[in-house]
């Protein structure tokens, strides 16, 4: 008997066990079953909205479309052209990248995410779909990691509500309307695991999964890693003070020891990822923005009835509206009632709401006060997007959240009235003076939703039912889900209108069917290329009917070793020299892009082949423009390889002197001057001639009127501002536009159209001289757009009009919407293909040789005269080396922008290679922090004893 009592007693603690185990079980399936549950609904939403491949549109808008779908393609093409044999070049540097560029800052900001691994699995033709799985994996993993987080943070492990408030985090408002930058979505996924990390630490004094965290984080956009690293480190300082002062089971040492660690961990695993933050970052800071800072006139950065509105459901607006500046931060209506009923209710005491209150007042000063704003995004004022961090502060909603609901039941039906009313009060403001009031249908939507909320917080309190609503307490919950469901799901991605990448854009097919084209005429073209490079047209005849019409992004996606460039650490240098010479380059230099097809520059940049949409009689067409494609391919005679002999005055040439000029600004007239100083021998005639000033007499306008130059200060639109930010080209505010018309009735554009005779046969060319920044405006040559020039943001650039015989009659149009149209002069001049074809035929090509050219290497053998130096179309920058003959030599900058060497007379082997600046260094750097790990860890481990 005494046996079998002692077995009963060792049975009885099972039931115990079980139910730990259950919770153990329930800490690992219910982030499962959060990210399978998410995925869905993110495929269920992307078919509601009718997104490829699924539906008929792509996910593909704004940067999305130009700037990070062709950066992942480059990721693929760049690994897969990787060379092991010289692995630090080869990686290091893209020769295809902007003529050739420092590959690291590119891979850091674009590129590093393991995730984009995926990629590489896609053909070019199907970016969109690729993109579609990228952004649904980062939003499920991120809902995923959330429910790990909410349910370190809950008391109720077991709660289901956690996996349905969790999926939220993939439908917030941000990650709705930011999805088109999908680079910043690392640390948007990885910020709540971080977070379940830092409360393992803090509990069990495990310190790995921090770490791997912030290896990865670190690896994948060192931008967004630096915002969720400042708030993770304010993060755990939060909370040891609220174990302190709150809780009270944390002393002042033991916190101190926490916060000491945290910091030593991060410190390491940052020495760790040397390899790469080093030499991302030393290119980061060499080509990042110099812009002219001017003082602000308030410190306060947007109105409070702007910011009450993101507590609602709804962003109303074009795309445009997010360059209002204002913090995104909404994430349900479910979790803004749960917030309010935590400050109204008695049920939470007051010492906790003094601690949350405090805050979110210092999350709104962050947000609301400059010099707090820019210290949250590395003290950098982007140039577009501001409050990229706010997502951060999510995480404090989603706490205040859970604690709300886990002790709904506790709080009064008055309590959750008030909160009901105090919120209908605010919306009703918003309604009142905000921009919600615009979108009527989301007064009523945020109306339904907040008074659904508030029944069934009600109904889940209510105990006692009828026997006929028996049910109805475990009713509501999943009635709660399905609303919650619902409003972020299904009606959130709506909500945003044109701010929303699920917003129908671009038809997939026909975008996919484009890159085939694209990759089928350049492998035709491709064998009749004489040159070294390959480029695209970006405005032609034809390019406004097409998805695919900007150089850069056509020029990577189908891996042309092109010209054009669209990267935040661009080569700026290489950008001023490109404005120079009229291609269409954005104010701060991040952006350019090859125009127009000429023989000049195309000749000079090794373009021996180019795809365009239109027609062109500079070259020869090798591809038809048939019903499958309007893109053709051509293919030029006359070109020079990448290094190639000029003269050793060539520097002497004031390559800059345009941007002083605030009248004669002739761009046609300085490329002829140009190529006299490089080759003087054998261009000693214009290659464009017939320049020509339009007058008023070839203008007509239409709803405008000339304004006189005393008069123009009061035209000035909104959107219209002529100093350049960089400074080089920036007059004084007295010196306006020369031209300046006002548009006079608001409900038709102003339209100017251009006839003038043409002075000789020929390819015509248009230049819109400006003092600095163009107005807004759009371009029509026969009524079909050629060109669209936004306003602030583009210098003079020059357009290709098409052929013209001697005195035929050409004419264009502009038109814009804006409030007025100023410029300086509109230069039109006539490329004389035949002066052009006669005297670059005295150029000597066999002086410069070119043995190699691989990524980050390149070798020449030289036979230069006396007066002579090679000259390449190599962009300088720090990290190459120039040996001449073995012997390291000097490299000179040709015009800041170009690497040009003095080798000397007679026959000589010169060697460029290119190591990223700071690679050797931070490959020693991550030995170092591989063995500060060891050391800490050991160190760590003995202090345990």
């Amino acid at each position: 008997m005494k046996e079998v009592a002692s077995l009963k007693v060792k049975d009885s603690p099972k039931p115990k066990i079980k139910k730990q185990d259950n919770q153990l079980d329930n800490r690992i399936v219910f982030p499962i079953f959060t990210f399978f549950i998410t995925f869905a609904l993110l495929l269920i939403s992307i078919a509601y909205n009718n997104i490829a491949p699924i539906g008929r549109y792509t996910m593909l808008l704004s940067d999305l479309k130009s700037q990070f779908a062709p950066n992942l393609i480059r990721f693929k093409h760049h690994f897969e052209l990787l060379d092991f044999k010289d692995i630090l070049s080869s990686f290091s540097y893209d020769k295809t990248l902007t003529l050739g560029k420092n590959f690291m800052s590119t891979f850091g900001y674009y590129m590093g995410s393991p995730l984009n691994i995926i990629v590489l699995f896609f053909p070019e033709s199907m970016i969109g779909t690729a993109i579609m799985v990228l952004c649904s994996l980062r939003l499920s993993l991120g809902s995923s990691f959330l429910c790990m987080f909410l349910q370190k943070r809950a008391t109720n492990k077991d709660s289901k509500l956690l996996i349905a408030i969790s999926t939220t985090y993939a439908f917030t408002s941000f990650a709705v309307i930011f999805l088109f930058s999908i680079i910043w979505f690392d640390g948007y996924m990885l910020l709540p695991l971080l977070l379940f990390f830092i409360e393992r630490f803090l509990e069990k004094n495990k310190k790995l999964g921090i770490a791997v965290t912030l290896f990865i984080l670190f690896i994948s956009n060192f931008y967004t890693s630096y915002m969720v690293g400042v708030f993770s480190f304010f993060y755990i300082v939060a909370r040891v003070i609220y174990k302190n002062k709150v809780e009270e089971n944390m002393d002042v040492k033991t916190a101190v020891i926490k916060v000491v660690k945290f910091v030593l961990v991060a410190i390491c695993t940052i020495f760790t990822v040397g390899a790469i933050l080093i030499p991302v970052g030393l290119d980061v800071v060499s080509n990042r923005d110099v812009l002219i800072n001017k003082s602000e006139n308030s410190m306060v950065q947007f109105k409070g009835i702007d910011f009450l509105e993101q507590i609602f459901f709804g962003n109303v607006g074009e795309f445009n509206v997010l360059i209002g500046n204002l913090p995104i931060i909404f994430i349900s209506l479910i979790v803004t009632l749960l917030i309010t009923i935590f400050f109204v209710s008695k049920t939470f005491s007051k010492k906790v709401k003094i601690f949350y209150g405090t805050i979110l007042v210092l999350m709104l000063a962050s947000f609301w006060f400059a010099p707090l704003d820019m210290a949250w995004q590395a003290f950098d004022r982007p140039n577009w997007f501001w409050h990229r961090y706010s997502f951060t502060f999510m995480m404090v909603f989603y706490v205040i959240a859970v604690i709300a609901i886990e002790k709904i039941k506790e709080v009064t039906n008055k309590e959750i009235l008030k909160s009901y009313l105090f919120l209908l009060a605010l919306l009703f403001v918003t309604q009142s003076f905000g921009k919600i009031a615009d979108k009527g249908m989301y007064f009523i939507v945020n109306v339904l939703l907040l008074t659904g909320y508030a029944l069934l917080f009600a109904a889940m309190k209510r105990e006692k039912w009828p026997e006929q609503l028996k049910n109805m307490q475990t009713l509501s919950v999943k009635i709660l889900v399905l609303l919650l469901v619902f409003e972020t799901a299904g009606m959130g991605p709506r909500s945003s209108d044109g701010m929303s990448s699920y917003a129908s854009g671009i038809t997939a097919s026909e975008y996919s069917g484009q890159i085939d084209s694209l990759i089928a005429v350049n492998n035709t073209i491709a064998p009749y290329n004489k040159g070294q490079r390959s480029s695209f047209e970006a405005f032609s005849e034809k390019a406004n009917e097409v998805h695919i019409n900007e150089s850069y992004e056509a020029e990577t996606i189908i891996g042309l070793n092109g010209v054009s460039s669209f990267d935040s650490s661009c080569n700026r240098k290489l950008m001023r020299f490109y404005k120079q010479l009229g291609y269409v380059t954005n104010f701060n230099y991040a952006a350019s892009d090859r125009c127009y097809a000429a023989k000049p520059t195309d000749s000079f940049f090794s373009v021996g082949t180019f795809i365009t949409t239109g027609d062109y009689t500079g070259a020869k067409q090798i591809t038809a423009n048939n019903d499958d494609t309007t893109y053709v391919g051509y293919a030029y005679d006359s070109v020079l390889p990448i290094g190639f002999a000029v003269d050793s005055k060539a520097n002497d040439f004031d390559f800059f002197s345009l941007e002083s000029l605030t009248e004669n600004k002739d761009y046609f007239g300085f490329q002829n001057d140009w190529y006299k100083s490089i080759f003087p021998n054998e261009f000693e005639n214009d290659v464009y001639t017939g320049i020509h000033v339009i007058t008023d007499d070839e203008m007509t306008v239409y709803n405008g009127t000339k304004v006189p130059f005393d008069q123009i200060g009061w035209t000035r639109s909104g959107s219209f501002n002529n100093e350049d930010p960089m400074g080089n080209e920036s007059p004084k505010f007295d010196v306006q536009e020369r031209n300046t018309y006002f548009r006079m009735s608001e409900s038709a554009p102003l339209a100017i159209t251009v006839n003038y005779k043409a002075p000789k046969s020929g390819e015509q060319y248009l230049c819109i001289a400006v003092s600095s920044l163009q107005s807004s405006c759009q371009v029509f040559i026969n009524e079909k757009q050629y060109a669209d020039i936004y306003p602030s943001s583009y210098f003079s650039n020059i357009l290709r009009l098409g052929y013209y015989e001697e005195g035929e009659e050409v004419s264009f149009a502009l038109q814009t919407t804006d409030k007025s149209f100023s410029y300086l002069d509109m230069f039109t001049a006539c490329l004389d293909d035949e002066a052009f074809d006669s005297q670059f035929a005295k150029i000597d090509q066999s002086k410069v040789v070119m043995n190699e050219t691989s990524n980050g290497s390149y070798s020449f053998t030289t036979n230069l005269d006396e007066g002579e130096m090679l000259l390449t179309t190599i962009p300088y920058e720090k990290g190459w080396t120039c040996y001449v003959d073995g012997k390291e030599t000097a490299i000179t900058a040709y015009q800041d922008a170009l690497i040009s060497v003095d080798v000397g007379p007679g026959t000589h082997t010169v060697e460029l290679r290119f190591v990223a600046p700071g690679l050797k260094a931070g490959i020693a750097l991550s030995g170092v922090g591989v063995v500060s790990w060891i050391v800490f860890a050991i160190f760590d481990r003995k202090k345990k004893k």
